[in-house]
Protein backbone atom coordinates (compact mmCIF):
# COMPACT_ATOMS: atom_id res chain seq x y z
CA UNK A 1 0.00 0.00 0.00
CA UNK A 2 2.79 2.45 0.85
CA UNK A 3 4.22 2.60 -2.73
CA UNK A 4 0.80 3.75 -3.95
CA UNK A 5 0.67 6.46 -1.29
CA UNK A 6 4.22 7.52 -2.15
CA UNK A 7 3.36 7.85 -5.84
CA UNK A 8 0.28 9.91 -4.93
CA UNK A 9 2.29 12.21 -2.68
CA UNK A 10 4.94 12.72 -5.38
CA UNK A 11 2.21 13.52 -7.90
CA UNK A 12 0.69 16.03 -5.48
CA UNK A 13 4.06 17.65 -4.92
CA UNK A 14 4.48 18.05 -8.68
CA UNK A 15 0.97 19.51 -9.00
CA UNK A 16 1.62 21.96 -6.18
CA UNK A 17 4.96 23.06 -7.64
CA UNK A 18 3.54 23.52 -11.14
CA UNK A 19 0.40 25.31 -9.98
CA UNK A 20 2.31 27.68 -7.72
CA UNK A 21 4.62 28.48 -10.59
CA UNK A 22 1.48 29.38 -12.58
CA UNK A 23 0.24 31.50 -9.67
CA UNK A 24 3.54 33.38 -9.51
CA UNK A 25 3.46 34.16 -13.23
CA UNK A 26 -0.18 35.21 -13.11
CA UNK A 27 0.14 37.23 -9.93
CA UNK A 28 2.73 39.46 -11.58
CA UNK A 29 0.13 40.40 -14.22
CA UNK A 30 -2.62 41.34 -11.76
CA UNK A 31 -3.15 44.83 -10.47
CA UNK A 32 -3.48 45.43 -6.75
CA UNK A 33 -7.24 45.94 -7.04
CA UNK A 34 -7.70 42.76 -9.10
CA UNK A 35 -5.69 40.73 -6.61
CA UNK A 36 -7.72 42.13 -3.72
CA UNK A 37 -11.00 41.39 -5.54
CA UNK A 38 -10.10 37.73 -6.05
CA UNK A 39 -9.10 37.28 -2.43
CA UNK A 40 -12.32 38.94 -1.29
CA UNK A 41 -14.38 36.55 -3.43
CA UNK A 42 -12.68 33.50 -1.93
CA UNK A 43 -12.86 34.81 1.62
CA UNK A 44 -16.55 35.70 1.38
CA UNK A 45 -17.57 32.32 0.00
CA UNK A 46 -15.26 30.48 2.37
CA UNK A 47 -17.07 32.07 5.31
CA UNK A 48 -20.59 31.49 3.96
CA UNK A 49 -20.66 28.13 2.17
CA UNK A 50 -22.09 25.76 4.77
CA UNK A 51 -20.81 22.62 3.08
CA UNK A 52 -17.27 24.01 2.94
CA UNK A 53 -17.32 25.01 6.60
CA UNK A 54 -18.76 21.68 7.77
CA UNK A 55 -16.27 19.63 5.78
CA UNK A 56 -13.39 21.71 7.11
CA UNK A 57 -14.58 21.21 10.71
CA UNK A 58 -15.10 17.48 10.18
CA UNK A 59 -11.64 17.12 8.70
CA UNK A 60 -9.99 18.78 11.67
CA UNK A 61 -12.10 16.99 14.27
CA UNK A 62 -11.82 13.49 12.85
CA UNK A 63 -8.24 13.64 11.64
CA UNK A 64 -9.41 13.18 8.07
CA UNK A 65 -7.01 15.85 6.85
CA UNK A 66 -4.05 13.72 7.90
CA UNK A 67 -5.53 10.60 6.28
CA UNK A 68 -6.47 12.19 2.97
CA UNK A 69 -4.16 15.18 2.39
CA UNK A 70 -4.76 15.00 -1.36
CA UNK A 71 -8.43 15.89 -0.79
CA UNK A 72 -7.73 18.80 1.49
CA UNK A 73 -5.29 20.39 -0.89
CA UNK A 74 -8.54 21.62 -2.41
CA UNK A 75 -9.91 23.13 0.79
CA UNK A 76 -7.34 25.85 1.36
CA UNK A 77 -8.74 29.22 0.30
CA UNK A 78 -5.16 30.43 -0.07
CA UNK A 79 -4.94 28.27 -3.18
CA UNK A 80 -7.44 30.40 -5.08
CA UNK A 81 -4.94 30.95 -7.91
CA UNK A 82 -2.95 27.75 -7.61
CA UNK A 83 -5.36 24.97 -6.83
CA UNK A 84 -3.41 21.82 -7.78
CA UNK A 85 -6.37 19.89 -9.10
CA UNK A 86 -7.29 22.50 -11.72
CA UNK A 87 -3.90 22.18 -13.41
CA UNK A 88 -4.66 18.87 -15.22
CA UNK A 89 -7.62 20.61 -16.88
CA UNK A 90 -6.06 24.00 -17.51
CA UNK A 91 -2.92 22.74 -19.26
CA UNK A 92 -4.69 20.69 -21.96
CA UNK A 93 -7.39 23.38 -22.34
CA UNK A 94 -4.68 25.88 -23.28
CA UNK A 95 -2.91 23.35 -25.47
CA UNK A 96 -6.10 22.51 -27.39
CA UNK A 97 -7.39 26.06 -27.88
CA UNK A 98 -6.73 27.82 -31.23
CA UNK A 99 -3.21 29.33 -31.29
CA UNK A 100 -4.46 32.86 -31.96
CA UNK A 101 -6.19 32.91 -28.55
CA UNK A 102 -3.52 31.17 -26.49
CA UNK A 103 -1.67 34.28 -25.30
CA UNK A 104 -4.93 35.90 -24.14
CA UNK A 105 -6.11 32.78 -22.33
CA UNK A 106 -2.75 32.10 -20.70
CA UNK A 107 -3.06 35.47 -18.98
CA UNK A 108 -6.70 34.89 -17.97
CA UNK A 109 -6.90 34.05 -14.26
CA UNK A 110 -8.58 30.74 -13.45
CA UNK A 111 -9.58 30.99 -9.81
CA UNK A 112 -10.86 28.20 -7.61
CA UNK A 113 -13.46 29.21 -5.06
CA UNK A 114 -14.58 27.29 -1.94
CA UNK A 115 -18.08 26.76 -3.25
CA UNK A 116 -19.66 23.33 -3.66
CA UNK A 117 -22.04 24.45 -6.39
CA UNK A 118 -21.46 23.10 -9.88
CA UNK A 119 -21.19 26.43 -11.68
CA UNK A 120 -18.11 27.53 -13.58
CA UNK A 121 -18.52 31.08 -14.91
CA UNK A 122 -16.72 33.93 -16.63
CA UNK A 123 -16.69 37.30 -14.91
CA UNK A 124 -15.14 40.75 -15.36
CA UNK A 125 -13.15 42.54 -12.69
CA UNK A 126 -15.05 45.44 -11.16
CA UNK A 127 -12.21 47.88 -11.73
CA UNK A 128 -11.26 46.77 -15.24
CA UNK A 129 -12.68 45.04 -18.26
CA UNK A 130 -10.38 42.06 -17.83
CA UNK A 131 -12.04 38.64 -17.66
CA UNK A 132 -11.40 35.85 -15.20
CA UNK A 133 -12.84 32.35 -14.87
CA UNK A 134 -14.33 31.09 -11.62
CA UNK A 135 -14.18 27.36 -11.00
CA UNK A 136 -15.92 26.04 -7.86
CA UNK A 137 -14.85 23.00 -5.88
CA UNK A 138 -18.06 21.37 -7.05
CA UNK A 139 -16.64 21.10 -10.56
CA UNK A 140 -13.44 19.45 -9.40
CA UNK A 141 -15.29 17.04 -7.13
CA UNK A 142 -18.43 16.11 -9.05
CA UNK A 143 -16.88 15.20 -12.40
CA UNK A 144 -15.40 11.95 -11.08
CA UNK A 145 -18.76 10.79 -9.74
CA UNK A 146 -20.59 11.83 -12.93
CA UNK A 147 -18.02 10.10 -15.15
CA UNK A 148 -18.09 6.82 -13.25
CA UNK A 149 -21.87 6.55 -13.14
CA UNK A 150 -22.50 7.89 -16.65
CA UNK A 151 -19.90 5.63 -18.20
CA UNK A 152 -21.32 2.69 -16.26
CA UNK A 153 -24.79 3.40 -17.65
CA UNK A 154 -23.46 3.71 -21.20
CA UNK A 155 -21.39 0.56 -20.79
CA UNK A 156 -24.45 -1.47 -19.78
CA UNK A 157 -26.63 0.01 -22.52
CA UNK A 158 -23.96 -0.67 -25.12
CA UNK A 159 -23.36 -4.24 -23.95
CA UNK A 160 -27.02 -4.92 -23.08
CA UNK A 161 -26.03 -5.86 -19.53
CA UNK A 162 -29.35 -4.95 -17.96
CA UNK A 163 -28.79 -6.91 -14.73
CA UNK A 164 -26.54 -4.17 -13.30
CA UNK A 165 -28.14 -1.23 -15.10
CA UNK A 166 -30.56 -0.41 -12.26
CA UNK A 167 -27.76 0.24 -9.75
CA UNK A 168 -25.86 2.46 -12.16
CA UNK A 169 -28.97 4.40 -13.10
CA UNK A 170 -29.72 4.88 -9.40
CA UNK A 171 -26.23 6.28 -8.87
CA UNK A 172 -26.57 8.60 -11.87
CA UNK A 173 -29.98 9.79 -10.68
CA UNK A 174 -28.61 10.56 -7.21
CA UNK A 175 -25.73 12.55 -8.67
CA UNK A 176 -27.96 14.41 -11.13
CA UNK A 177 -30.37 15.29 -8.35
CA UNK A 178 -27.65 16.38 -5.92
CA UNK A 179 -24.92 17.97 -8.02
CA UNK A 180 -24.71 20.85 -5.57
CA UNK A 181 -23.94 18.52 -2.65
CA UNK A 182 -20.35 18.24 -1.39
CA UNK A 183 -18.55 15.70 -3.52
CA UNK A 184 -17.52 13.49 -0.60
CA UNK A 185 -21.28 12.83 -0.28
CA UNK A 186 -21.58 12.20 -4.03
CA UNK A 187 -18.59 9.88 -4.08
CA UNK A 188 -19.86 7.91 -1.09
CA UNK A 189 -23.32 7.64 -2.65
CA UNK A 190 -21.91 6.31 -5.94
CA UNK A 191 -19.82 3.75 -4.10
CA UNK A 192 -22.72 2.68 -1.91
CA UNK A 193 -25.30 2.59 -4.69
CA UNK A 194 -23.12 0.82 -7.21
CA UNK A 195 -21.48 -1.33 -4.53
CA UNK A 196 -19.67 -4.22 -6.09
CA UNK A 197 -21.05 -3.49 -9.55
CA UNK A 198 -17.99 -3.65 -11.72
CA UNK A 199 -16.94 -1.04 -14.25
CA UNK A 200 -15.31 -3.09 -16.98
CA UNK A 201 -12.69 -0.44 -17.73
CA UNK A 202 -10.73 1.24 -14.95
CA UNK A 203 -9.24 3.89 -17.24
CA UNK A 204 -12.19 5.05 -19.34
CA UNK A 205 -14.14 6.73 -16.49
CA UNK A 206 -10.99 8.74 -15.70
CA UNK A 207 -10.67 9.65 -19.38
CA UNK A 208 -14.35 10.64 -19.50
CA UNK A 209 -13.87 12.82 -16.41
CA UNK A 210 -10.84 14.51 -17.97
CA UNK A 211 -12.60 15.33 -21.24
CA UNK A 212 -15.60 16.70 -19.32
CA UNK A 213 -13.40 18.96 -17.19
CA UNK A 214 -11.42 20.26 -20.17
CA UNK A 215 -14.68 20.99 -22.01
CA UNK A 216 -16.08 23.02 -19.09
CA UNK A 217 -12.90 25.09 -18.87
CA UNK A 218 -12.71 25.56 -22.64
CA UNK A 219 -16.35 26.69 -22.64
CA UNK A 220 -15.42 29.49 -20.25
CA UNK A 221 -12.28 30.25 -22.27
CA UNK A 222 -14.56 30.52 -25.30
CA UNK A 223 -16.48 33.35 -23.64
CA UNK A 224 -13.18 35.15 -23.05
CA UNK A 225 -11.67 34.49 -26.49
CA UNK A 226 -14.84 35.55 -28.33
CA UNK A 227 -15.24 38.64 -26.11
CA UNK A 228 -18.73 37.71 -24.98
CA UNK A 229 -20.55 40.25 -22.85
CA UNK A 230 -22.81 39.20 -19.97
CA UNK A 231 -26.44 40.25 -19.64
CA UNK A 232 -27.43 42.98 -17.24
CA UNK A 233 -29.75 42.37 -14.26
CA UNK A 234 -32.88 43.03 -16.37
CA UNK A 235 -31.96 41.91 -19.88
CA UNK A 236 -34.00 42.93 -22.89
CA UNK A 237 -35.24 40.40 -25.44
CA UNK A 238 -32.33 41.20 -27.76
CA UNK A 239 -29.82 40.75 -24.89
CA UNK A 240 -31.37 37.39 -24.00
CA UNK A 241 -31.16 36.24 -27.63
CA UNK A 242 -27.54 37.41 -27.85
CA UNK A 243 -26.66 35.60 -24.61
CA UNK A 244 -28.20 32.35 -25.85
CA UNK A 245 -26.17 32.58 -29.06
CA UNK A 246 -23.06 33.17 -26.94
CA UNK A 247 -23.67 29.95 -24.97
CA UNK A 248 -23.89 27.95 -28.20
CA UNK A 249 -20.76 29.69 -29.51
CA UNK A 250 -18.79 28.90 -26.34
CA UNK A 251 -19.85 25.24 -26.55
CA UNK A 252 -18.77 25.09 -30.19
CA UNK A 253 -15.43 26.76 -29.36
CA UNK A 254 -14.82 24.17 -26.65
CA UNK A 255 -15.73 21.09 -28.68
CA UNK A 256 -13.89 22.31 -31.79
CA UNK A 257 -10.79 22.77 -29.63
CA UNK A 258 -11.08 19.25 -28.20
CA UNK A 259 -11.67 17.76 -31.66
CA UNK A 260 -8.77 19.85 -33.03
CA UNK A 261 -10.81 21.25 -35.91
CA UNK A 262 -11.76 24.68 -37.21
CA UNK A 263 -15.13 25.99 -36.09
CA UNK A 264 -16.40 26.12 -39.67
CA UNK A 265 -14.46 23.16 -41.00
CA UNK A 266 -15.55 19.58 -41.53
CA UNK A 267 -14.71 17.09 -38.80
CA UNK A 268 -12.69 14.04 -39.88
CA UNK A 269 -14.65 11.79 -37.53
CA UNK A 270 -12.79 8.83 -36.10
CA UNK A 271 -13.25 6.65 -33.01
CA UNK A 272 -11.30 9.02 -30.73
CA UNK A 273 -13.21 12.11 -31.82
CA UNK A 274 -16.53 10.28 -31.46
CA UNK A 275 -15.60 9.19 -27.93
CA UNK A 276 -14.59 12.73 -26.94
CA UNK A 277 -17.77 14.23 -28.38
CA UNK A 278 -19.83 11.60 -26.60
CA UNK A 279 -18.12 12.46 -23.28
CA UNK A 280 -19.24 16.06 -23.73
CA UNK A 281 -22.78 14.95 -24.55
CA UNK A 282 -22.86 12.73 -21.45
CA UNK A 283 -22.01 15.73 -19.27
CA UNK A 284 -24.67 17.93 -20.88
CA UNK A 285 -27.31 15.19 -20.63
CA UNK A 286 -26.48 14.57 -16.97
CA UNK A 287 -26.94 18.29 -16.28
CA UNK A 288 -30.22 18.13 -18.22
CA UNK A 289 -31.28 15.27 -15.98
CA UNK A 290 -30.40 17.42 -12.97
CA UNK A 291 -32.69 20.22 -14.14
CA UNK A 292 -35.44 17.66 -14.78
CA UNK A 293 -35.19 15.93 -11.40
CA UNK A 294 -34.97 19.17 -9.43
CA UNK A 295 -37.37 21.24 -11.56
CA UNK A 296 -34.61 23.79 -12.03
CA UNK A 297 -35.70 26.81 -14.04
CA UNK A 298 -32.80 28.21 -15.99
CA UNK A 299 -32.53 31.94 -16.55
CA UNK A 300 -34.11 32.95 -19.87
CA UNK A 301 -30.71 33.72 -21.41
CA UNK A 302 -29.57 30.11 -21.01
CA UNK A 303 -30.59 27.36 -23.46
CA UNK A 304 -31.34 23.96 -21.97
CA UNK A 305 -28.52 21.44 -21.79
CA UNK A 306 -30.42 19.19 -24.18
CA UNK A 307 -30.63 22.05 -26.71
CA UNK A 308 -26.91 22.63 -26.30
CA UNK A 309 -26.19 18.94 -26.89
CA UNK A 310 -28.31 18.82 -30.05
CA UNK A 311 -26.77 22.05 -31.35
CA UNK A 312 -23.28 20.56 -31.10
CA UNK A 313 -24.30 17.41 -32.92
CA UNK A 314 -25.86 19.50 -35.71
CA UNK A 315 -23.06 22.05 -36.02
CA UNK A 316 -20.35 19.42 -36.36
CA UNK A 317 -22.43 17.09 -38.54
CA UNK A 318 -22.07 14.22 -36.09
CA UNK A 319 -22.20 10.77 -37.69
CA UNK A 320 -25.25 8.57 -37.16
CA UNK A 321 -23.33 6.22 -34.87
CA UNK A 322 -22.64 9.11 -32.48
CA UNK A 323 -26.21 10.38 -32.69
CA UNK A 324 -27.50 6.88 -31.97
CA UNK A 325 -25.24 6.60 -28.91
CA UNK A 326 -26.49 9.95 -27.60
CA UNK A 327 -30.12 8.93 -28.24
CA UNK A 328 -29.38 5.66 -26.45
CA UNK A 329 -28.04 7.50 -23.41
CA UNK A 330 -30.94 9.98 -23.52
CA UNK A 331 -33.16 7.16 -22.32
CA UNK A 332 -32.28 8.17 -18.76
CA UNK A 333 -33.94 11.53 -19.39
CA UNK A 334 -37.22 9.86 -20.24
CA UNK A 335 -36.98 7.80 -17.08
CA UNK A 336 -36.01 10.88 -15.08
CA UNK A 337 -39.13 12.76 -16.13
CA UNK A 338 -41.23 10.23 -14.25
CA UNK A 339 -39.06 10.31 -11.11
CA UNK A 340 -41.07 11.26 -8.00
CA UNK A 341 -38.43 13.21 -6.06
CA UNK A 342 -38.20 16.43 -8.06
CA UNK A 343 -38.48 19.82 -6.39
CA UNK A 344 -38.15 23.54 -7.03
CA UNK A 345 -34.67 23.77 -5.55
CA UNK A 346 -32.27 25.88 -7.60
CA UNK A 347 -28.72 24.67 -8.32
Amino acid sequence: MWPKKLVLRLYLLWLRWSSRRYEKELDSQLSGSERAELKAIASKIGKSDKAFLELSRTATRDGLRAEAPELFELLDIKSILHNPFILPYRRPALRFCPPQYRELLESTPVVTIPDFHFHASTRRFAGSNRAFVKVPFGLVFALGAIARAAFGVYQDFDGRRFATLKEKLSALFFIAGNITAPTPILAAAVTQTMGSVRILSATKPAHVMHVMGVFVLLHEFGHVALNHQPCGPNPSRSEIERAMVQEFEADAFALASILRVDLKGAVPWDDVRKLHAFCVCMLLLTLELHTTLRNVRLKPQYPTFLERCKALLDQFSAPETLRDAVDHFSYVLDVGRTAPNSSDEQP
